[in-house]
């Protein structure tokens, strides 16, 4: 089969079940470094919709990285790195992907940071920790598709010149080379699909990593984005990916300056905290020592309370046998009083009687418990 030169051809993906497979191959398993490029045509947004693919992403399984339609005005760069157990999906944001028009997008990440690009131009950026990519499970990598083993989204529009990279390419590459063929002998290239065939069901890999790709239900198009051939192509722009390595260079100065920093911030925060550790070490011991002063005064003043209760005891018994005999004292008192009164009753009655002899001669007569007057009457003279 040759390839028609003479104009630049496009896949279209018009219908569902329309995509390149490009099976399972180790060269797409890239480890921790990435680029993914293509010129697309967007008929219409389809949110999921396959770029380039062979994403996982269900309920239990998450896996693979790919460039897909985000259903709004742009696209999503997915990518499933070990260290999280979901996929990352960055979004190049609102109005950044026009309809009816030819794109170059493309997506890097570089072990730590992930980027998209429409144009050139960088969209979109975030920090993840650094991590390698995740493939488990393994999926087909597909052009104009995104498949799992749940759902199908199809791309609407034409796709050329895709590529991938097992490295992170600087911007200004990425850009100085967005309008030109590859060679396909490039340092870093894994995949290389021009999609420039113009007719059967195969498409080539230019890579040399030579997994070719199965057409279904896709048709060629020759009204495609042109772009210069490979022997007419620059060569690499060296002033700028030194301003490029120079730029990561003094970023990544400026992080370790950053980081300097923060760790001296974090020494004196140990050592305060070391400083108050043992502060709160010697309270706790004086906090100690008082507590055992406290038991042991606590202990005398039980020891104390048991021998007061003792005597307490002792008096307690001693006032019982005192109420006792108050009790008896009592008692014999009361009859002591009525005997008394008995007697007080019978002196009354001997005065009584006294009174009335008065004048007469009497013997008054003492006997036991009792007394007895007598009348003398006197002699006659």
């Amino acid at each position: 089969m040759s390839e028609n030169t003479e104009q630049d051809w496009a896949l279209s993906f018009d219908a569902d079940d329309q995509y390149v497979d490009l099976g399972k191959q180790p060269a797409y398993k890239v480890e921790l470094t990435l680029t993914v490029e293509a010129w697309i045509y967007v008929n219409y947004q389809r949110k999921w919709a396959g770029i380039l693919s062979n994403v996982v992403d269900t309920l239990f399984s998450k896996s693979g990285y790919g460039l897909l339609l985000d259903g709004n005005s742009g696209i999503y760069f997915a990518l499933k790195p070990n260290s999280v157990h979901h996929i990352e999906y960055l979004s190049s944001g609102i109005h950044t992907l026009g309809l009816n028009a030819w794109h170059h997008v493309a997506a890097t990440y570089d072990g730590d940071q992930m980027r998209v690009y429409i144009d050139g131009t960088e969209q979109a950026a975030r920090s993840i920790r650094a991590s390698e990519i995740d493939y488990d499970p393994e999926n087909d990598f597909a052009i104009g598709r995104y498949h799992d083993s749940h759902s199908s989204y199809y791309f609407p529009g034409q796709i050329t010149e895709v590529r991938v990279w097992s490295i992170a390419r600087p911007q200004a590459d990425v850009k100085a080379s967005m309008h030109d063929r590859l060679a396909g002998d490039e340092d870093g290239l894994v995949g290389y699909w021009p999609l420039n065939e113009g007719r059967g069901d195969t498409v080539v890999d230019h890579s040399g990593s030579d997994n070719q790709g199965m057409v279904h239900g896709a048709t060629w198009k020759d009204d495609a984005i042109h772009l210069q051939p490979a022997s007419t192509q620059d060569k690499p722009n060296w002033e700028s990916r030194y301003q490029a390595l120079q730029a990561e260079l003094d970023k990544v100065k400026n992080e370790l300056a950053e980081q300097k920093a923060q760790n001296g911030h974090l020494q004196e925060e140990v050592e305060q905290s070391q400083q108050a550790l043992a502060e709160q070490q010697t309270q706790n011991n004086r906090l100690q020592e008082d507590l055992e002063q406290s038991q042991q005064a606590l202990t005398a003043a039980q020891s104390e309370c048991t021998s007061c209760q003792t005597r307490c005891d002792q008096l307690n018994r001693e006032l019982s046998q005192i109420k006792q005999r108050l009790t008896t004292v009592q008692a014999e008192y009361t009859v002591l009083q009525t005997e008394y009164s008995r007697m007080q009753d019978e002196y009354t009655q001997v005065k009584q009687r006294l009174s009335r002899f008065r004048n007469g001669p009497m013997i008054l007569k003492l006997r036991k418990n009792y007394y007895s007057v007598t009348y003398i009457r006197p002699r006659s003279q």
